[in-house]
């Protein structure tokens, strides 16, 4: 189909935002290790602040109704995101980023993620007509997927160059450049973009007081329940992997480049394929294949060093994670009605974050009690342990019936433990049922 200039604009856009992640975020914990902060530092920094971000977030729909316009908030966002990046460059080139430092940096860096991401849902959705929306976003996702391994590989190569040759410290500041230049580049293709007619109906539509009882009338308390308690319990070690990959393990920086990417690309070639099992085995059958296969994935880690065996193991996480998430995602938006989705979005980001914060938190305080020599042992057997213990969670959460094919993630982060940090794209999710009619709820579609 012939795509209309902002259509191409939101390409382009999703191809460098992507590149973004894989240059910038991604390696932060790695870099944080580089200049001398131990383990605990790593994964803190990794996941503080997210919380940070999420709470900024939070004041995103008054923010944005003041502000009236998707196109300068979303626009705002990024270029604001691209500066922390530029910053920790500067930073990394002059080797001064201190803890503290790398936090704050970190926090807005997430704060304007989480604020232009669910913004962008909500803008995106109010410019490309129905019709078009599945093979737009199909085409868009993929292009990023692809941007997103090749600035992983990147990135990688050149940090494994930088170590080799005895400049590592500036090679990082030149990856943190490159995602800084992919977040500016990716600025300047939303500029581009139009302000559909009617968005001001979808900005009055995002509000935060509607969330909580949304998420309580429907059957998406319950998901978020289990979220909450399974993050808690993947992130007592998800923050960890970094210091355990590039410590103890020894591996080299192309290495662990390869075993991150074999999580994400599994994922990426798992998702499409899990759609169209939930649709002829049920969604609830994705739902257990996923809640029961992260469990030992955290022991796993702990049989063989053998790098090829551990790029099976993370082929396996890429492919039950991927599972899990397109099942609760399916089961948390199902009963939302699409206008109020934007607003229970930022809560579900909320929690999220909370709960990975407080896992890595309570892995941190494991990590400093234990012996050395079984630090990780502890941190990745009790993140096996709570896994096993959610489960009993899992069996209250209802199975959603609306389709599963076709939705789309936008990759918000890549982490070497569960392939990605992502969250849907709104316009990709089916339109939720209104209870009392059985038709499909949601507010007036705009462009269609």
């Amino acid at each position: 189909m012939p795509y209309q200039p902002y259509q191409r604009a939101s390409i382009a856009d999703g191809v460098a935002s992507a590149a973004m992640v894989g240059f910038g975020e991604t390696y932060v914990p790695a870099f944080a290790l580089a200049v001398g902060m131990d383990a605990v530092a790593a994964g803190l920094v990794a996941t503080v602040p997210m919380v940070v971000g999420a709470i900024a977030q939070l004041f995103t729909p008054p923010a944005l109704r003041r502000v009236g316009s998707f196109r300068r908030w979303v626009i705002g966002c990024a270029t604001l995101q691209a500066l922390s990046l530029g910053v920790l460059a500067a930073g990394a080139w002059s080797t001064s980023v201190s803890f503290a430092a790398l936090v704050a940096l970190m926090a807005v860096y997430w704060g304007c993620s989480l604020s232009a991401s669910s913004t962008w849902s909500s803008w995106i959705t109010s410019l490309v007509p129905v019709a078009e929306r599945a093979k737009f976003f199909a085409k868009r996702t993929s292009r990023a997927q692809l941007s997103l391994l090749l600035s992983l590989i990147g990135a990688g190569t050149l940090l494994e160059v930088g170590r080799r040759s005895g400049w590592e410290i500036v090679a990082f500041a030149s990856v943190f450049a490159l995602a800084f230049a992919s977040r500016g580049a990716s600025a300047v293709f939303l500029s581009q973009h139009d302000e559909a007619d009617g968005a001001r109906e979808h900005i009055a539509a995002a509000r935060m007081s509607t969330a909580w009882r949304d998420v309580r009338a429907g059957s998406s308390l319950p998901v978020l329940t289990y979220l909450v308690v399974i993050q808690v319990g993947v992130n007592i070690a998800a923050p960890y992997f970094t210091p355990f990959m590039l410590g103890p393990l020894s591996l080299t920086y192309d290495q662990f480049m390869a075993l991150t990417g074999m999580a994400f690309l599994s994922r990426v070639f798992a998702l499409p394929r899990l759609g169209e099992l939930a649709e002829s085995r049920g969604t609830k059958w994705v739902l257990w294949l996923g809640g029961a296969g992260i469990i030992p994935l955290p022991a796993l880690w702990l049989i063989s060093d053998d790098f090829w065996y551990l790029l099976a193991v993370q082929a396996l996480s890429g492919v039950v994670w991927a599972a899990l998430e397109l099942a609760t995602t399916l089961s948390f938006f199902e009963h939302i009605p699409d206008h109020h989705r934007v607003g229970v979005l930022s809560l579900f980001n909320m929690a999220n974050s909370l709960a990975i914060a407080a896992g890595a938190v309570i892995g941190g305080v494991v990590y400093r009690w234990a012996p050395p020599e079984y630090g990780f042992v502890l941190l990745f057997g009790l993140s096996s342990l709570s896994r096993l213990g959610a489960l009993v969670l899992l069996r209250r959460t209802p199975a959603p019936e609306t389709p599963a094919a076709g939705v789309q993630f936008r990759t918000l982060a890549v982490r070497p433990s569960a392939g990605a940090v992502e969250r849907p794209v709104l316009a990709t999710l089916p339109p939720a049922e209104d209870p009392a009619t059985g038709d499909g709820a949601g507010a007036p579609e705009v462009g269609s």
